[in-house]
């Protein structure tokens, strides 16, 4: 399995990094992402999600990936640094950055960086940009849970709950981020990493099948 390391392949990595010097790296990027400033990304967030989609497939800042790709939740995810212990809970989203913040998934209850013992609100829909849409930017965030506290099932929740990639049409494509931070108690992103996707016609296999909710399968590295 390939495991992404450091985004940041032709600059320092961030053990060798100062604070100020990663600090400066990370606003850097995110101001060339255009995502920076925004309604979803407000703040120079501490730290990067490492995302792994299949074997191959590593995911740096800005990778461009094809659907297939991106069809099937990450094999691996994880968020080093400050929010990642294990007394702090947190909650992981996936929205299209260029279609109205439209929701891919959602994961909340998160022990730490183990994705894998979160649990599911939204099932994971794939990307599925289309036809002469351009390329699309799809972010993933973490943000922390208030005091960290386990987020019990609500009418809020249950608004947000869906049992396959098919369901739950409405709420993904009228989701809004800052909304859901809102409601849930949500820090501003701790961890975030973004990759670039446009049309090809393995989208029509997207949007004609349908994933269940089920349990996401860790991988080794991050048990």
């Amino acid at each position: 399995m390939q495991v992404c390391k450091n985004i940041f392949s032709f600059q320092v990595t961030r053990v060798e990094a100062t604070d100020e010097e990663w600090e400066e790296q990370l606003k850097e990027v995110f101001e060339e992402s255009g995502l920076l400033g925004g309604q979803i990304l407000r703040v120079v967030p501490k730290g990067l999600v490492n995302l792994n989609y299949d074997i191959h497939t590593c995911v740096h800042m800005g990778t461009e990936i094809t659907p297939e790709e991106s069809a099937y939740p990450p094999t691996a995810i994880s968020y080093p640094g400050e929010g990642a212990s294990e007394d702090k809970l947190h909650t992981l989203v996936l929205l299209d950055a260029d279609l109205n913040e439209k929701l891919h998934w959602m994961v909340i209850n998160i022990p730490g960086a183990k994705v894998h013992e979160g649990q599911i609100i939204t099932a994971y829909s794939g990307p599925n940009p289309a036809p002469g849409s351009g390329l699309h930017r799809y972010i993933t965030l973490v943000m922390e849970q208030e005091s960290g506290k386990i987020i019990e099932d609500s009418s809020v929740i249950q608004k947000y709950q869906t049992e396959s990639s098919c369901s739950g049409a409405d709420i993904r494509e009228n989701f809004h981020f800052q909304t859901l931070r809102e409601e849930l108690n949500l820090s501003e992103p701790v961890a975030v990493n973004y990759f670039t996707q446009q049309y090809d016609t393995f989208v029509e296999n997207i949007n004609g099948h349908c994933l269940k909710n089920e349990a996401i399968t860790p991988h080794p590295l991050y048990k």
